[in-house]
This record gives structure tokens, C-alpha cells and sequence, in this order.
């Protein structure tokens, strides 16, 4: 009986503060004590979903690696046996890097300029920089 009595005070106390600090119902706080009672302790319930298949250290040593070298591809990770041990997709891969903030880009091709051409055209922009358009025309 004594131990409902300083529940229950405790309980009213909680419940004032935080009501005023933070909005929680006293419902919650009830709920928390009631479960406290219960059980003796007030943790998380497990979550629920699907579990990730990818590891943090998976995520790690991938991360890494695309640090090291940005031109590797979700493909190129997914045949390294020592990051994908578990014969993991691609798109796995993939989606636990977007996670991360890396997006996939192709690299784009750009055409070489030899360096005749590149100063040859510097040259002719600087002899036509003062042409209006009708003079292009």
C-alpha cells in the first residue's frame, strides 16, 4: 500500500510538470506507470517492419570505398565479397546509399580539345567579343 501512495505522488508531481513543460497527457504518464508496475521497467517496444539486410559495417566499408574512388558503381560493391559476403542486390546497395545522402550520377563524356583547337577558338572569341548580333548574322 505504501508503494501506491509514492506512486501516486509521484505520479501527480510528474504529471503537473510535464503537463505544463512538454503537453504530455496524464494519460501517457499513467500509461508509463502502469507499465512500470507491470513489468518492473519501461522500455521500447520492439519495432516492427521488415529488418535491414545491409549491416552498419556494410555501410561503412561502402561508404569508404566510393570515398576513395567516386567512379565505383552499386555493381562494383555488390561483387566485392568482402562488403557483400551475403550475395546482397545492387539496388540494396543503391537504396542504402541514398539513405546516406550519395545519389548516382553518370559521369558525363566530354569531348577532348586539342590544344591547337583550344587556341584557336580562344583566339577567334577574342577577335569577335565586341560583335553585336546582327553582325553573327
Amino acid at each position: 500500500m505504501l508503494y501506491s501512495k509514492k506512486v501516486n505522488i509521484i505520479f501527480n508531481v510528474f504529471a503537473n510538470i510535464n503537463q505544463k513543460e512538454n503537453n504530455i497527457p496524464k494519460s501517457t504518464v499513467q500509461d508509463i506507470i502502469t507499465l512500470f508496475d507491470q513489468q518492473g521497467h519501461v522500455d521500447a517496444k520492439k519495432s516492427t517492419g521488415r529488418p535491414q539486410e545491409i549491416t552498419i559495417e556494410q555501410q561503412e566499408m561502402m561508404i569508404e570505398q566510393i570515398k576513395q574512388n567516386c567512379e565505383v558503381t552499386a555493381e562494383d560493391i555488390c561483387r566485392n565479397n568482402e562488403i557483400n559476403p551475403n550475395g546482397l542486390s545492387a539496388q540494396t546497395f543503391r537504396n542504402a546509399l541514398n539513405k546516406e545522402g550519395i545519389i548516382a550520377r553518370r559521369m558525363q563524356n566530354t569531348h577532348c580539345i586539342s590544344e591547337q583547337n583550344r587556341e584557336d577558338r580562344l583566339n577567334w572569341a577574342l577577335e569577335h567579343q565586341d560583335w553585336s548580333v546582327k553582325d553573327f548574322r
